[in-house]
């Protein structure tokens, strides 16, 4: 596809593809496209993290799914994530993985996911960008709820009215 979401390069150097046809490796000169042939949920991927065991973590519009020497091990919502359009993922230091959904926050740990929305205190459910800081907090990018940052027990927003140029967040990173 000529729309790519995201790239990652695993240890031994292959590169791997998040795009809308699926996902891509690049590897020894030669591409390879796993889709829902090979196991995904949907096609239209938005993020990819590599987990602390080289295996890759995708975000798709379909669940969030493990990729482990080319098998997929999937989650959706019947496994308890809050909904299945993830736009965002971020790794946390405990080797969780913080989920940017279109309805909700998703917090996955030992096959576990907690849920947060607009309920437990988000800023808004549709969240377009996630960073997990290096100070051990998680920022949350939404569409038309400015950012918010979850402080352990309780969500903190930021918005027009504290400054941010706009409501809509769609990328977080942080300077050195």
């Amino acid at each position: 596809s000529n729309r790519v979401r995201d790239v990652v390069e695993d240890p031994e150097g292959v590169l791997w593809f998040a795009t809308r046809d699926g996902l891509t490796k690049l590897e020894n000169g030669n591409f390879r496209t796993f889709s829902t042939r090979h196991g995904l949920p949907d096609n239209r991927l938005r993020d990819i993290e590599l987990a602390a065991d080289s295996s890759l973590w995708v975000a798709s519009r379909g669940g969030l799914c493990n990729v482990d020497n080319d098998q997929f091990r999937c989650y959706t919502e019947s496994d308890g994530l809050i909904n299945n359009r993830i736009q965002s993922i971020s790794k946390a230091d405990n080797a969780g993985l913080w989920l940017g959904t279109e309805e909700g926050a998703s917090f996955f740990s030992n096959g576990q996911f907690t849920n947060y929305s607009v309920d437990e205190g988000l800023a808004n459910n549709i969240i377009y960008a996630t960073h997990y800081d290096r100070e051990g907090n998680i920022w949350f990018g939404t569409f038309g709820g400015g950012v918010s940052i979850f402080l352990g027990n309780h969500f903190k927003s930021y918005t027009v009215e504290q400054g941010l140029p706009n409501n809509v967040v769609s990328s977080i990173t942080e300077d050195r």
